[in-house]
């Protein structure tokens, strides 16, 4: 990875993707150089675009998002996930979930709330209301 400029470069990258599939194709060419901050984004972008047609049915069986969420569990894992990411994460879910996107019982999805549930009990004690409210 280039760093820091490389993080914002990608984050721009994600946030200007304009299609599901555009931004599952990036998370998969970049899975190796995602920081916690573009882990979070691309949750939230996805979370964005879940009500497009083109959306997966079951975004939980794409390969792509599949990298995305174990990349998530060994951020929360190792404590890079911080406070904002997790709770932006935990509300794509959410969003893709009622959206009829994600299937809130597939175990990989499981695990990956459970790792962001953990999170929160670590970080959550440190979180200001403002955090917490976001």
């Amino acid at each position: 990875g280039g760093g820091r400029a490389a993080a914002i470069a990608l984050n721009r990258l994600i946030t200007q993707e304009e299609s599901p599939e555009g931004v599952l194709c990036l998370v998969a060419e970049e899975l190796g150089n995602l920081d916690d901050v573009n882990v979070a984004t691309a949750f939230s972008k996805l979370g964005k675009l879940c009500s497009f047609r083109s959306f997966p049915r079951n975004v939980a069986a794409d390969d792509r998002f599949r990298g995305l969420t174990v990349l998530a569990r060994d951020m929360c894992a190792d404590g890079r996930l911080q406070a904002q990411a997790v709770a932006n994460i935990t509300h794509a879910v959410g969003k893709m979930s009622a959206a009829g996107k994600l299937a809130a019982d597939d175990a990989d999805v499981q695990d990956t709330l459970a790792a962001l549930e953990g999170q929160v009990v670590r970080v959550g004690p440190d979180m200001t209301p403002q955090e917490v409210s976001n």
